[in-house]
């Protein structure tokens, strides 16, 4: 275990693109040379990556240099929230994105906090990043179903209609999809469909935003 522990460290310590909280092409390769088997329960996935707490967790420190607390904070208020918010529209099952995992574990610690039975809960992650994706299928659990391909084109009001699903999206970054965006959150508010969007202000052009999140 400690030896485990030491591979996983130097493959957090591995990340080499600009934005760190993606995995990368070299984390892959060095995930799939230790002896790393993901556990098929939550539970133990959630015991093994958090390390004690949270705030020790490799999905955290290897990322955030300052400031750990206030991020694990943040992602837990955003965990709660999304939980709360499910909970209310009785839906189990949240469609999202992640990087290494961070917001899934704080999405677990929510649910365990809350004494929630994750049995009743699914997480669905869509990525369109081919490393994110295979990051997903070796690192998380199998209770997490693991989808390549662009969350604007499956995560559709249709289909979170049909799974009784809850979207969540977190970009790190719009970039060149800004127009293709604001046409998704205009079809979802069309089919009146409750969803949570959180994004990055890298490569997103200059706008106002009013109280209702129309743009001006």
């Amino acid at each position: 275990m400690v030896a485990l522990k030491r591979s996983l460290k130097r493959v957090f310590s591995r990340n080499t693109r600009t934005n760190i909280f993606l995995p990368s092409r070299c984390q892959v390769r060095e995930l799939i040379k230790t002896n790393y088997e993901k556990p098929c329960n939550i539970y133990d996935w959630y015991n093994n990556v958090k390390h004690n707490t949270q705030h020790t967790s490799f999905l955290f420190t290897s990322v955030i240099k300052k400031g750990i607390d206030q991020y694990v904070s943040d992602q837990d208020m955003r965990a709660e929230t999304i939980i709360n918010k499910m909970k209310l529209l009785n839906k189990r099952r949240l469609v999202t994105m992640d990087g290494h995992g961070r917001f899934l574990l704080s999405f677990v610690h929510k649910l365990i906090e809350l004494e929630e039975n994750l049995c009743e809960w699914n997480i669905e992650l869509i990525d369109i990043d081919e490393y994110v994706h295979k990051w997903h299928e070796l690192y998380l659990p199998q209770w997490v179903l693991s989808r390549s391909g662009n969350i604007m084109d499956i995560a559709t009001p249709e289909y979170l209609a049909d799974h009784n699903a809850f979207l969540y999206m977190n970009f790190c970054g719009v970039g060149n999809q800004y127009e293709k965006l604001l046409q998704f959150i205009l079809n979802m508010h069309k089919r009146n469909e409750t969803f949570m969007l959180s994004y990055s202000k890298r490569g997103v052009r200059s706008m106002e935003i009013t109280k209702s999140g129309k743009k001006h």
